[in-house]
């Protein structure tokens, strides 16, 4: 069977002119599951509470999404091949003044958080058990276990531009699909303001001065791996294909 191409593709998320989808049509839509006609949070991102959709300060946010094509024709397959595209893509946004600070979840049992929320046990990811504890943060992320009264903490690891690479293709590999993998593009030594935003109640106010204070921030959807979605008011999807020179990526894809 002849393979693919592979190919990074980037477009605008356009949700007034979806067909056979049951949202309302509004900004961060996808941040909710709508089957049963009544929006119930997915917990991509930990700081999104509810009915972010019809906050009016939130009605100008750019959502953009990049996807890489080639490996499989199922949208759930993550298509590994691209890891080392999508360390370069966030290292092109951090630039040289900010980092990310990406929290995910593995495969060990959810408790393993709430009961050792100070150390990390992911000691089947190579460097993660090396991580220096001052540089994670432990949030809420909003899943609850035990008929609603456990909290699910997420980690979220100072990451610089010079360690993305081995984060992402060790982490990647490893998170729990059940799980968004969530980033958020801050100056080095912004892990307080994490931990400070954990705290506060999960409001539109609240996402909205997260998104200011954030180049950018995106989300990984375990329906479609393969992409990642960003969330952000910094830049529209043609000067994002700039920033990361989408059309160097693509010619980096053609040869992996």
């Amino acid at each position: 069977m002849k393979k693919e191409p592979k190919e990074v593709e980037l477009f605008k998320v356009n949700h007034g002119g979806r067909e056979f989808f049951d949202g309302p049509g509004k900004p961060l839509e996808d941040l909710y599951y709508w089957g049963s006609g009544n929006p119930v949070n997915n917990h991509e991102l930990a700081f999104a509470g509810v009915n972010l959709f019809d906050s009016p300060l939130l009605q100008e946010v750019e959502e953009i999404t990049v996807a890489f094509d080639g490996e499989s024709s199922n949208s759930r397959c993550r298509e590994a091949w691209a890891d080392p595209l999508r360390a370069e893509i966030l290292k092109r946004l951090a630039g040289k003044s900010n980092c990310w600070y990406i929290g995910y979840r593995s495969l060990w049992p959810m408790q393993i958080y709430d009961e050792y929320s100070k150390i990390l046990l992911d000691m089947h990811i190579v460097r993660l058990p090396m991580w220096e504890l001052s540089r994670v943060a432990f949030v809420d992320s909003g899943y609850r276990i035990g008929m609603g009264k456990g909290i699910v903490r997420k980690p979220i690891f100072e990451v610089t531009n010079s360690e993305i690479n081995d984060f992402v293709s060790e982490v990647w590999e490893n998170a729990n699909p059940a799980f968004s993998i969530e980033g958020y593009c801050l100056k080095l030594s912004r892990l307080d303001r994490i931990r400070n935003w954990n705290e506060e109640q999960r409001t539109p106010e609240l996402f909205w001065k997260i998104i200011n204070e954030c180049f950018a921030m995106f989300y990984t959807d375990g329906h479609e791996p393969r992409e990642l979605n960003f969330i952000t008011d910094k830049m529209d999807v043609d000067e994002m294909a700039k920033l990361i020179n989408l059309d160097e990526l693509q010619q980096m894809a053609l040869r992996l």
